[in-house]
């Protein structure tokens, strides 16, 4: 699949990001102990309930926090890495705000004026569909990509990712920038979304999700940082089990956004991926882009 050699790259900029970078031998301890010596679909997919212990250096790994970089950068690239990793053989594209990676389209459809002044989204992640007619094409790049999306715009879905290492201080965040966004349906005074005849409600599906470790300790239900995100139309994920009335399990972001991609189960689709690729989880754990 072409597209997969597209998503490569995008892989490989962010492994050469510094603080993901430093950090990679450390994260990967805690990894390789939740997969297990035999991993299969279901280890990977179940390592999304662990992935705060992952980053922060908390699994029965036997190591410390030392040498961790706990910044939002390195998150940003870590939950990139698991999202890309479940959706490889898909038609959806994950990748942080970089021009190299994000079609004009997109970034013209979620740029954001207030009183006429153009202004960027916190958006840190995105995942986008591409028309399937693009999987096979060869040498596929950003152009190619835009224009198909561009010419197709109406059965493509998009989803905004806001990753925070902190719920405390950033859960306000995403839920101003969801009203902002929603704004398409109700307007707000002085506030448009979207510029050269495009915005959010062009696409099929249009959604915007949190995803935290978090760093600090889990909220309560009822309190007010969980509220704020509650209702996002994208889901409010972290990096450890679901919580009733907290928080889902990052794991579960494909279900909520992208139920449609895989042929059968998520476990089912990495274990086939496996059985197809059998250097595919080696290449993703060593970095091997």
């Amino acid at each position: 699949m072409s597209l997969n050699k597209f998503k490569l790259k995008i892989l490989k900029h962010n492994a050469n990001v510094p603080s993901f970078k430093n950090s990679w031998g450390n994260y990967l301890l805690g990894i390789n102990h939740y997969l297990g010596t035999t991993p299969n679909g279901q280890t990977v997919f179940d390592l999304g309930d662990n992935f705060a212990d992952c980053f922060q250096g908390n699994s029965p790994a036997g190591r410390s926090q030392s040498g961790l970089s706990i910044s939002g950068s390195a998150w940003e690239c870590f939950v990139s890495w698991y999202l890309n990793f479940i959706l490889w053989n898909t038609n959806v594209v994950v990748t942080k705000k970089v021009k190299s990676f994000v079609p004009q389209v997109i970034r013209d459809s979620i740029s954001v004026n207030i009183a006429n002044i153009s202004t960027n989204s916190e958006s840190d992640i995105l995942a986008y569909t591409v028309p399937n007619s693009l999987l096979k094409t060869k040498d596929l790049n950003i152009h190619d990509i835009n224009n198909a999306i561009s010419a197709n715009i109406h059965n493509e879905d998009l989803v905004v990712i806001q990753t925070k290492t902190n719920w405390n201080d950033n859960s306000q965040v995403p839920l101003l920038w969801d009203i902002v966004y929603k704004s398409g349906i109700n307007p707000v005074s002085n506030i448009t979304v979207g510029q050269n005849g495009v915005n959010p409600m062009s696409f099929r599906r249009f959604a915007y999700s949190f995803v935290t470790v978090p760093t600090t300790s889990i909220p309560k239900p009822n309190s007010v940082i969980v509220s704020r995100v509650k209702n996002l139309s994208g889901g409010n994920f972290f990096g450890h089990k679901t919580v009733t009335g907290v928080a889902r399990s990052i794991k579960e972001f494909f279900g909520h956004n992208f139920p449609s991609v895989m042929s059968s189960s998520v476990p089912n689709h990495i274990n086939q991926n496996l059985q197809q690729h059998p250097n595919l989880l080696s290449d993703f754990l060593n970095q091997n882009f």
